[in-house]
């Protein structure tokens, strides 16, 4: 980070009042998380200001994002228990007004800290419309993107968070995501890597998404009912030719051949 960065703005999806103390945690739930932590001691250790971007104002913002949380948990529960199209829209639509709602409050902590010298940040794909916000609004800025892979539950709420209609997105689109979104990630990192979350590398990371994406993207509407309706997560697999993973797991060399067949 150049010296003469006065502040560093972090994403903090569940939110922090304006003068609440940063305190960083004490552990890392994996090797992905620990380069991170280590980067934000470094900050707070040369004197920079570290800041949450999502920083209420007062408590009335606080319960707003609340309400929002509470009504998109509200949603993904009844998308579960009854996995309409109609449900599963709405579930996607609430998602996509909680990532609305941070956003608006990352941009106006960037735009107040502009204002007291040169910032940096970091923040994710939900809000990559940021720079240009910032630059309409009078704010010079710029950005540096790595090159990042996201499943389709991210593509669909960054979709609808950038202000496109819920009506524009198809509906295999939106099964694709949810039925997606029934695969814990967990489970899938420790079938395609071999090995538990916490012990993931980026590269490990980036792979798994790169499987997960492959596996659902080549999937019908009517395969992605079935993964729907019968919450199969085994499906994708079979479907797709690769070994049952509850019976076998797939082997390194038969996710690569799968890949090569299919991108």
């Amino acid at each position: 980070m150049p010296a003469d960065v006065k502040a560093f703005v972090v994403e903090h999806s569940a939110g922090r009042m304006r003068d609440e103390p940063w305190e960083l945690p004490g552990f890392s739930l994996s090797r992905h998380d620990e380069t991170y932590l280590t980067f934000l001691r470094e900050v707070l250790r040369s004197g920079r200001k570290l800041v949450a971007g999502e920083t209420f104002i007062t408590p009335d913002e606080e319960h707003a994002m609340l309400e929002l949380i509470r009504d998109e948990s509200e949603a993904s529960k009844t998308a579960s228990r009854a996995p309409l199209l109609a449900n599963i829209k709405d579930y996607f639509v609430k998602a996509s007004k909680v990532e609305s709602y941070r956003h608006g409050l990352i941009k106006r902590t960037i735009k107040e800290l502009a204002a007291e010298g040169k910032v940096d940040g970091q923040y994710g794909t939900r809000h990559s419309l940021l720079h240009h916000e910032l630059v309409k609004d009078g704010v010079d800025a710029s950005r540096t993107v790595r090159p990042q892979l996201f499943g389709w539950n991210s593509i669909v709420i960054r979709k609808l968070a950038a202000g496109m209609s819920p009506d524009d997105i198809s509906d295999v689109e939106y099964k694709r995501a949810f039925a997606e979104s029934l695969m814990p990630a967990f489970w899938l990192d420790s079938v395609v890597c071999g090995k538990p979350s916490e012990k993931l590398s980026v590269s490990d990371v980036r792979f798994s998404t790169l499987v997960q994406n492959a596996l659902f993207d080549r999937l019908t509407e009517e395969q992605l009912d079935r993964v729907i309706k019968e919450d199969d997560i085994r499906a994708p697999f079979t479907i797709n030719g690769l070994p049952d993973p509850v019976v076998k797991k797939p082997t390194k060399a038969e996710i690569i051949a799968f890949l090569d067949r299919n991108m």
